[in-house]
């Protein structure tokens, strides 16, 4: 008896597991990854070079030029961070399923 509702609790716990893996894997995918390569990060090194040239006229401070630096530092540490939670969530999926999934190296 306690075998069986042993069981029982792994099942529900492995579908659960399985359920919360596949939403953050699709929300890493979907939100994460397709908006900081697509957009984010392009969008962030165009101040970035607006800056730069505008400091090599002498138009704007070493500190505006750092200022747009760290800025897009924080875009490409973000963008790194999205690639993280979804590699992060297609192991949590592999592991929930015992296996690979479809399109993955």
């Amino acid at each position: 008896m306690a075998v069986d509702s042993s069981r029982d609790a792994l099942s529900v716990f492995g579908s659960r597991t399985f359920d919360l893996a596949f939403v953050d894997l699709r929300l890493g995918t979907e939100l994460g990854l397709q908006l900081y390569a697509e957009q984010t990060l392009v969008k962030a090194k165009e101040p970035l070079e607006i800056v730069g040239n505008s400091y090599k006229k002498g138009a704007a401070s070493l500190l505006d030029l750092l200022d747009a630096r760290r800025t897009y530092n924080q875009t490409r540490v973000a963008a790194n961070q999205a690639a993280f939670d979804y590699n992060v969530s297609v192991f949590q999926l592999e592991q929930a399923t015992g296996q690979k999934l479809a399109g993955q190296k």
